[in-house]
């Protein structure tokens, strides 16, 4: 039974010697420098710090110039595409005016042989008219000058 408590006895301390062993090195490896390592290793990160700030401003103010080139490139040709579409649009208005005018004069062109071939055959009615007119003013004059003649030949009787 002894040994058995000699035995804890000794895995204690064992582990006790471990324990500090172990804890004298974390001391030793986690001991804070000096101020003067303590400001030369700020330093010298904020450098590095300073350093990489600078290259990744350098790199965003590229990206960003890149980006600005690229919308400026497609703003150009987004404008010379609306040009474009208001030239077409444009042609095509003014070919469609044309084909109006054009359709418009021969409409007009048309509605005046109409209008001539209306006149020109109430005309020729007219003419016919009046030549019938003249032609029975001229028949009625010959039978009243047979009248006229008749009553005058019965009144020399």
């Amino acid at each position: 039974m002894g040994n058995s408590n000699d035995s804890e006895t000794g895995a204690f301390l064992a582990g006790f010697v471990i324990g500090g062993l172990v804890g004298a090195a974390a001391a030793l490896i986690l001991a804070p420098q000096s101020g003067e390592a303590t400001r030369a290793q700020l330093a010298a990160r904020s450098e590095e710090l300073r350093r990489a700030s600078e290259e990744r401003l350098e790199m965003y103010r590229q990206q960003a110039e890149s980006l600005a080139g690229e919308t400026r490139t497609r703003v150009q040709d987004a404008g010379q595409q609306a040009q474009e579409q208001a030239r077409i649009v444009l042609d095509e208005g003014k070919t469609r005016v044309e084909e109006g005018r054009t359709r418009l004069a021969g409409a007009i062109e048309e509605g005046k042989e109409k209008v001539t071939e209306s006149i020109e055959k109430g005309q020729k009615k007219v003419d016919e008219a009046a030549e019938t007119a003249a032609e029975t003013v001229e028949e009625v004059a010959d039978k009243a000058k047979e009248e006229v003649q008749v009553e005058e030949e019965e009144g020399d009787a």
